[in-house]
């Protein structure tokens, strides 16, 4: 069995694979996600099984060496850690090779093994990632925006009245008090970005491409957005497993 982890900006997806096919998922926030101790409490507290191998991704390069502690002594073996050099299934068109987020590579990686190219790869959470992999099988890299947490810790913290709201789906585009105005704003206006790249990027590869999105606010974005219908949860994960499986 497999453990993958995606060590993110605001929290940690785990995935558990067997035989290629993801059997569990779940995300954790430790309390201290610097500390072997803290991350240890908390992905074994969630564990029903004991993995033998691990794969692990990181955007947040201080919380890397306590995650690879804790997955050498679960699995009693020492995990493969992505880095830029390996094999993606894929050739990557980014300057430095290096800047890219891991996240980026990796969903982008997953999406081709599962709809193939050119396609479109939006990565909804702490931040928007909105990638293209071309006709020629290549990653071209992309967009990155605010993602939609940060439009409302925004708009929070840039004026003086304007409340913290949690993220909330808009019924009505014409919003008729501060806080369903500022849900139209941030739902519709966030659900038109990613749009409007799309299309965009969509236009260099003369039209008729696939897009996927995968990240927290996914499927929130994909009940209104005209070209995100398909979603894919644990894209990341999926490419931490076949990033595993070409590089071990």
């Amino acid at each position: 069995m497999l453990l993958a982890i995606d060590i993110g900006n605001s929290s940690a997806k785990i995935g558990l694979f067997e035989a290629g096919s993801l059997t569990a998922s779940f995300s954790v926030k430790p309390d201290s996600p610097d500390s072997a101790e803290s991350v240890f409490e908390a992905i074994s507290s969630e564990m029903t099984k004991e993995p033998s191998r691990a794969v692990i991704s990181s955007v947040v390069p201080a919380t890397l060496p306590a995650f690879e502690e804790v997955a050498r002594r679960i699995t009693g073996s020492d995990p493969l850690i992505a880095d830029h050099s390996m094999d993606f299934g894929f050739e990557i068109d980014y300057k430095p090779v290096e800047d890219c987020g891991m996240d980026r590579l990796l969903a982008a990686s997953a999406a081709v093994a599962m709809i193939g190219f050119p396609c479109i790869v939006c990565d909804l959470g702490t931040a928007a990632t909105i990638d293209l992999v071309d006709k020629e099988g290549i990653y071209r890299g992309g967009a990155i925006a605010p993602g939609l947490r940060a439009l409302y810790r925004s708009l929070h913290g840039e004026t003086a009245k304007l409340p913290l709201l949690d993220p909330e789906a808009a019924d009505n585009v014409v919003g008729n008090s501060t806080r369903t105005a500022i849900a139209s704003g941030v739902y519709y206006g966030f659900a038109g970005l990613v749009d409007g790249i799309v299309e965009r990027i969509g236009r260099l590869e003369g039209g008729n491409i696939r897009v996927i999105a995968t990240g927290g606010d996914s499927e929130f974005v994909a009940e209104v957005s005209k070209h995100v219908s398909e979603t894919a949860p644990n894209l990341v994960l999926e490419g931490l497993a076949l990033l595993y499986e070409r590089n071990s």
